[in-house]
């Protein structure tokens, strides 16, 4: 996680992401209260385009990569589309990887779709 820059999207009445994560203070954001796939697109924009001018005037450390951490509840594919919808941030930043997590145990609940 060397030269990276974390987001991290909670969502809740209380954050504690930011409390269970070890950071730097500038390398670190936190998106609270809302999901970023659904109602704070423009506050992922405004985020990343933020963290690359800080970056390239000296304000905050060299960052090669940024790492987006959603809540359980997001759905990847509007904040993908959104990445890929401002020429800024596609010209900036290139979307390289997804990862998703499932409940090994309880997973089937959510995934399954009957006939």
């Amino acid at each position: 996680m060397v030269k990276t820059a974390v987001l991290l999207n909670d969502f809740g009445e209380i954050g504690l992401d930011d409390v269970l994560v070890e950071h730097s203070e500038d390398q670190l954001v936190e998106l609270s209260n809302e999901c970023i796939c659904c109602s704070m697109q423009e506050d992922l924009v405004a985020t990343l385009g933020g963290l690359a001018f800080r970056r390239d005037e000296g304000r905050i450390p060299h960052f090669e990569r940024v790492v987006i951490e959603t809540t359980g509840l997001a759905d990847p594919t509007p904040i993908m589309r959104t990445l890929l919808s401002y020429p800024y941030l596609m010209e900036t930043f290139s979307l390289n990887t997804v990862v998703t997590l499932v409940d090994a145990v309880n997973g089937h609940c959510h995934l399954w779709t009957p006939p």
